[in-house]
């Protein structure tokens, strides 16, 4: 028994839409993945500034009180205030070396791997010239940018209502622009 042609077709189509399913899957998790990192980090910075912030208000509470409390060692003495200041201090640089050297280091990766996706498999599924991935990176990196949303220019103003970005950095074919 012969296959008919419309049969092949059908499996071609359907191969197609499984193809795209398991990309948006793919994309959808990547995504996930970059607001974990971004969250991570958020939730690291109001913890540890949290534990600073009460670590330098008690080390004020007790010097400003002329509290004696120390922590001897055999030829040295020193003031609990100043030993919450070093920790504070401590906890800081923790909180910096997390982030920066740890959970931004992941998010760069979760956003190049992200931006690579959508360039190379679902720019056509989308319809659209940059993914979102490529876009908030785009309008985080220039703080006045402009874009076309339905043939209407959409312009997008510093906070301080400034002037336009002309480095021409964007290429020919992006329906980003820094305006100008």
């Amino acid at each position: 028994m012969m296959a008919h042609p419309d049969d092949h077709h059908a499996a071609e189509a359907s191969s197609s839409n499984d193809r795209e399913d398991k990309l948006l899957l793919v994309w959808e998790r990547a995504i996930e993945t970059q607001m974990h990192f971004a969250e991570l980090s958020i939730k690291t910075r109001q913890v540890g500034m949290t534990v600073v912030g009460a670590s330098l208000g008690l080390a004020v509470v007790l010097y400003r009180a002329g509290s004696g409390y120390s922590l001897n060692f055999r030829y040295f003495e020193l003031p609990i205030f100043s030993v919450l200041c070093w920790a504070a201090a401590i906890v800081l640089f923790a909180i910096w070396s997390l982030d920066v050297r740890v959970y931004h280091q992941m998010l760069r990766g979760a956003v190049a791997f992200n931006e690579e996706l959508e360039r190379n498999n679902l720019l056509g599924l989308f319809g659209t010239a940059k993914g979102l991935t490529e876009a908030i990176s785009f309008f985080s990196r220039h703080p006045v940018a402009c874009t076309r949303f339905r043939r209407h220019r959409v312009r997008c103003f510093d906070g301080a209502g400034g002037g336009s970005w002309r480095d021409g950095s964007l290429p020919a074919n992006s329906s980003l622009r820094l305006c100008g």
